[in-house]
């Protein structure tokens, strides 16, 4: 018999891939002074993540990066061709880093965040701002499925309530 243990299947980011500590809590203190809420939360372990971004405003994202208690890599869609998406999302789990990734508001580039989230192998997270209420939604880390289209369309309706709530 072996006196080894089983290796994780994925091991968790180093501590230094870690957001500080103080840094989410002075952020989320300072989106709960200007009236904001966060619903959901990511855990840690789920650092092999694409966090996709519904934020009517700059600053938001932003934000939101803060507030995770992983460090995000943000995914500069608009400065780097969809071809080459998947390369950078597994280069930053390769860092040991979550992928944020803003959406535009048409939700255009939805197919192919998906397509290089599920070559990339990570998980989906889905995060929107609903301003009339004040909060911001996480949605628990998810899995891509074998079939994509079950996934967009999920997505969809998801982002679809949000930008809905923003006319």
């Amino acid at each position: 018999m072996s006196d080894t243990q089983p290796q994780p299947r994925f091991t968790p980011p180093p501590q230094g891939r870690r957001q500080p500590g103080w840094k989410v809590w002075c952020t989320r203190q300072a989106l709960r002074a200007l009236g904001w809420r966060i619903r959901g939360n990511m855990p840690i372990q789920f650092w092999r993540t694409t966090l996709v971004v519904y934020a009517p405003l700059p600053w938001q994202l932003n934000a939101l990066r803060m507030a995770m208690p992983i460090q995000t890599a943000r995914l500069a869609i608009d400065e780097v061709s969809p071809r080459r998406w998947a390369q950078a999302i597994s280069q930053h789990i390769d860092n040991r880093q979550a992928t944020a990734v803003h959406l535009d508001p048409t939700l255009s580039q939805l197919e192919d965040i998906v397509t290089s989230a599920r070559s990339a192998k990570t998980r989906i997270t889905l995060c929107a701002w609903d301003a009339q209420r004040k909060f911001v939604h996480i949605h628990a880390p998810f899995k891509t499925s074998p079939f994509p289209d079950r996934d967009l369309h999920y997505i969809r309706r998801y982002f679809g309530y949000f930008s809905q709530q923003a006319d």
